[in-house]
């Protein structure tokens, strides 16, 4: 197998770790420049230590993430990135190497860490202050920055649990030992290496033949009046269209005729999921609930969830809020799979703009 710092060359970048830390004057990289310098940097540990001398940071305290809110001058919140070297002066007594873990490489080549802060209230409160941002609830999050920031958000707060959470060996036990990139671990027993795991969940939006109606199901954690799509872990042996059918089958007692991808979008909690988004159409009408797994399922007209569409997009903070009223109907907000999809099918009907 070839190496990428083999690679490097045939791209005209021989000296692109140099060009890294010039990145203030650098021209933009492309995607694929950018995914083989950063493949190189993850196998070349003595080269993480320049890079991120000159790179930004993510923070986080408490397992909340930095961002800018539009009251500070901003239109919409984004991720509060700083550099390396203005959080380690904000914090010289801490080895902020190592807690730092790479994520990617912006446009320019800059390298883009994220690591997490000491402390509690107190300390997250100073350095908001200090850094000009808020530390905010991850879910939050998720639902208030853009997609492919909220995007790099959840990649950054599944990097720093996968951290915190695997620190020994599942082969012989022995304790693990971080990588300086912070992506993968080495057992120094039995020479094993460790990376972050993801599990399969199928999520799918369920439709009648003619197109008019949308199945959606309810779970009692859910916030009052909230009702979502049909959703399950991938078994062992099974594709996502086949993880698809039994769980429709399983919770509402419908075959699926038609079963079709239309998206993904990994979901940071619960140890880290990527959400497989399909659609499924079906003749049948007549539910049987597991009521075990579901409180609630119930066919709504795409008018209906329209209306409840355009109440979450109006105030998207209500589920954390907990501000959704019964005898309402709510959806997901933004920056949800489940959202994207209910969005997606209420465009092809026709009532939203494409």
């Amino acid at each position: 197998m070839i190496s990428c710092k083999a690679l490097l060359p045939a791209y005209g970048i021989i000296s692109s770790f140099q060009v890294l830390l010039r990145h203030r004057s650098m021209s933009t990289l492309s995607y694929v420049q950018r995914i083989k310098l950063l493949q190189a940097l993850k196998e070349d540990d003595d080269k993480i230590v320049k890079v991120r001398e000159s790179g930004r940071v993510l923070p986080f305290v408490a397992k909340k993430p930095l961002i800018s809110m539009p009251e500070m001058g901003q239109t919409a919140q984004t991720l509060r990135w700083i550099s390396f070297s203005d959080l380690q002066r904000l914090y010289p007594s801490e080895d902020l190497a190592s807690r730092s873990i790479l994520l990617n490489l912006a446009d320019t080549g800059q390298a883009c860490f994220t690591a997490d802060l000491p402390g509690g209230a107190s300390v997250a409160a100073a350095a908001q202050a200090a850094l000009g941002g808020k530390f905010v609830d991850p879910r939050a999050a998720l639902f208030l920055l853009p997609w492919e920031e909220a995007c790099t958000m959840s990649h950054a707060f599944s990097m720093l649990h996968w951290r915190e959470t695997t620190n020994f060996c599942p082969g012989c036990g022995a304790e693990l030992r971080s990588r300086p990139a912070g992506h993968a671990k080495n057992c120094p027993s039995c020479d094993t290496v460790q990376y972050p795991m993801t599990s399969p969940v199928g999520i799918t939006m369920i439709t009648d033949a003619a197109q008019t109606r949308a199945l959606l199901v309810r779970q009692g954690r859910h916030p009052p009046g909230m009702y979502s799509c049909v959703a399950g872990f991938l078994e062992p042996g099974e594709t996502i269209e086949s993880c698809i059918r039994r769980e429709v089958a399983e919770e509402v007692g419908i075959d699926l005729d038609e079963v079709g991808y239309m998206g993904s979008q990994h979901w940071p909690f619960n140890g880290g999921q990527l959400m497989v988004g399909c659609y499924g159409r079906t003749e049948q009408t007549q539910l049987d609930i597991d009521t075990e797994e579901l409180e609630d399922a119930r066919w709504f007209s795409a008018e209906e969830i329209l209306e409840a569409y355009k109440r979450i997009q109006n105030n998207p903070m209500a589920r954390i809020r907990n501000e959704t009223q019964k005898g309402e109907l709510w959806v997901p907000p933004r920056g949800t799979i489940a959202n994207r999809m209910i969005k997606t099918w209420l465009t092809d009907c026709g009532l939203l703009p494409r």
